[in-house]
């Protein structure tokens, strides 16, 4: 499944129980322009509208909670269902610094060999080279060696973090490549991820299908 079959909706929190804006973006931060869209309020009345060409709802300072946003389906969607078994995201809290309340960032010759295999599994995926080692001569082995970080290097150059920015290039998995791999994989292995709000602060962000958008929105 391509990148664009991604949705991701972004929900910035300004201050307690007010939303400034809500943002449709998908594939690396490309806004869905010119969409119908049905915005249900926590007392039940019900604005259709477009997104604007930067992605952006109509309304404003809004209350959060209870409310929904649903994207309207177009004429042919391009929502594709997930597939395949997989071993889900990685733990981004459990990847920041020691300091911060986390095990540290995956980085070369690390000892988690279950999460470098998860993250490895990851890559694979989303076709990186990763050589012919392990069990199915794909390079998953567990082990975090050169080709590994390479792929991860290679990643960061071209995905951005939760506040669209360009990923450090450094060819460790913190909080911040952790999170951008996870919203990548939505739609090709889960239906949706929650980037979590202990690493946003104020931002919500959640990625979601095409099918979840349409069929079930994001709960503000």
């Amino acid at each position: 499944m391509d990148d664009k079959d991604s949705k991701e909706i972004k929900v910035a929190d300004i201050g307690p129980n007010v939303i400034e804006s809500v943002r449709f973006v998908y594939d690396n931060w490309k806004p869905i322009v010119d969409r119908d869209y049905k915005h249900t309020m926590a007392d039940g009345k019900e604005i259709d509208d477009k997104t604007d060409r930067d992605g952006f709802l109509q309304e404003q300072n809004f209350a959060s909670g209870g409310g929904k946003v649903a994207l309207k389906a177009p004429a042919e969607t391009d929502g594709k269902p997930s597939s395949g078994s997989n071993p889900g995201p990685l733990p981004a809290l459990d990847l920041r610094n020691r300091n911060e309340g986390g095990q540290g960032p995956l980085r070369k010759w690390d000892s988690r060999k279950d999460l470098v295999e998860q993250l490895q599994k990851m890559l694979k995926e989303l076709k990186y080279p990763l050589g012919d080692t392990g069990p199915d001569n794909d390079g998953v082995d567990g082990d975090f060696r050169t080709i590994t970080q390479t792929a991860i290097e290679d990643f960061q150059k071209a995905h951005k973090d939760w506040e669209g920015k360009s990923l450090l290039i450094d060819g460790r998995v913190g909080p911040m490549t952790a999170d951008a791999l996870n919203r990548v994989l939505v739609g090709i292995w889960y239906d949706s991820y929650e980037t979590p709000i202990e690493l946003t602060g104020t931002l919500k962000l959640v990625t979601v299908t095409e099918k979840v958008a349409v069929e079930k929105g994001v709960e503000l």
